[in-house]
């Protein structure tokens, strides 16, 4: 599946959320509008950024998949966007 809208990304996560029954996080980095993020599971559910013109861009998704791992041992939702 080809990915170019927003509504492109959330039929992605629900079809990998109907096929592995686990919630699904969809990165919107590589958007050209904004840099929003979608979590689908038996919700949906976006996470609203702003594109930053940066250079240093390598590694944020290895950053954000430990961020999460990290969130998910202290036993946090995945859906708490603050703290």
């Amino acid at each position: 599946m080809t990915i170019q809208s927003k509504t492109d990304m959330e039929q992605a996560g629900r079809c990998l959320y109907d096929r592995f029954h686990s919630q699904v996080l969809i990165k919107g980095g590589h958007a050209i509008e904004d840099a929003s993020d979608v979590l689908v599971g038996t919700e949906v559910i976006w996470f609203h950024g702003s594109r930053i013109d940066n250079p240093n861009t390598h590694g944020t998704g290895c950053t954000l998949s430990s961020a999460i791992a990290c969130g998910l041992a202290k036993a946090r939702d995945l859906k708490h966007d603050s703290e």
